[in-house]
């Protein structure tokens, strides 16, 4: 059986269950916290000044890096390495938007865009990763 590139990438194979149960105990969000930083709105907008970014793949895209912000988040509220876990999200980014067979966003796009995730989580986050 052929396995998608996110199912190689994640770390945390989590079910449906676990993942209600952490969503109720507000250990993961996706990429945003209420009343602060929209996070997937930053990468959206990012990855729409791409001109060869093909936008029929958002909804596919976005819900392979919420099962990556997921695991992020696990990570983070757990506080396993404030640093290092963010440039494992950054470098899951990178692998997603890269590995699939037909690329359809360059190899240096990937690298802007995982960079900026990078710089935004270790700009915005760390104030709450400390309390």
């Amino acid at each position: 059986m052929l396995m998608r590139t996110i199912e190689k990438i994640l770390k945390y194979k989590l079910n449906i269950k676990e993942v209600e149960w952490l969503k109720y105990w507000e250990i993961i969000n996706w990429c945003w916290w209420k009343g602060w930083q929209d996070f997937d709105k930053i990468l959206k907008d990012n990855l729409a000044l791409i001109k060869w970014f093909n936008k029929k793949k958002t909804n596919n895209l976005f819900y392979d890096i919420r099962l990556i912000c997921y695991e992020h988040d696990i990570e983070f509220r757990f506080k396993m390495w404030f640093y290092m876990s963010n440039f494992r999200f950054a470098k899951k980014i990178y692998k997603l938007l890269t590995s699939a067979k037909k690329r359809w966003i360059s190899k240096k796009e990937a690298f802007i865009i995982a960079s900026i995730a990078f710089v935004l989580l270790n700009r915005y986050w760390k104030k709450f990763y400390n309390s």
